[in-house]
């Protein structure tokens, strides 16, 4: 019985190895699924490298093309291994915490999610082990109103870009009050976001805000 598991594990193997060899051929795959297909949750974890910006957590470095890879992926793909990756480095960072914290991702405006078709710091953290899935908490913040894109922006137009432009709902506003927060977005450039929205929740009562960026 345990010769026949193991051949089938192999042909098993074998036969996926075949598939992605024929569609590769057909559909040939772009550098970023390239570098991405061949991570394994356990490989991802060697990209995990916190640092502190701006008073920011950060746990990666946008400067690695895999981490690149796997940010564009999601973000403009919707890719499930690529969110499963990513969320390596967030559940690496939560490993150390001890005290009951509340996970708060970064909105998108609605125009902006209905264009894209998820957010995809919230995509990373429903990828996260259930735990501290039940943390999270998608509904205490919203975005008022759509903005430029940050990319091609300078500091000071940055946080011009987004001053005033996260808000409270009235249902956040008690889940908040007295709680420690994490916040989350994916990439920080120069912390304009982040610190916006911290600023915003900070209003509200909480025990602690950490701001985290996925990478830097």
């Amino acid at each position: 019985m345990c010769i026949l598991t193991l051949q089938y594990r192999i042909l098993k193997v074998m036969l996926s190895s075949l598939v992605h060899a024929v569609l590769d051929i057909l559909f040939p795959p772009s550098e970023d699924e390239y570098l991405v297909r061949l991570e394994t949750p356990e490989s991802f974890r060697r990209h995990y490298k916190p640092a502190l910006f701006e008073g920011i957590q950060t746990l990666a470095s946008f400067q690695n093309p895999t981490l690149r890879a796997a940010f564009h992926l999601n973000k403009f793909h919707n890719n499930v291994h690529a969110q499963r990756l990513l969320a390596v480095l967030l559940a690496t960072y939560l490993a150390s915490y001890e005290e009951p914290v509340l996970l708060i991702p970064i909105p998108l405006s609605k125009q902006r999610q209905r264009a894209r078709g998820h957010n995809q710091v919230s995509s990373v953290l429903e990828k996260l082990p259930p735990q501290w899935c039940r943390q999270i908490r998608k509904e205490v913040l919203m975005k008022t109103h759509d903005t430029a894109s940050q990319t091609s922006l300078d500091r000071s137009a940055r946080l011009s870009n987004v001053h005033n432009v996260f808000a409270v709902t009235k249902k956040g506003a008690a889940v908040i009050k007295g709680a420690h927060i994490l916040l989350v977005d994916d990439v920080c450039t120069t912390g304009a976001t982040l610190t916006e929205a911290k600023s915003t929740i900070s209003a509200y009562s909480p025990l602690s805000v950490t701001a985290i960026a996925l990478a830097h």
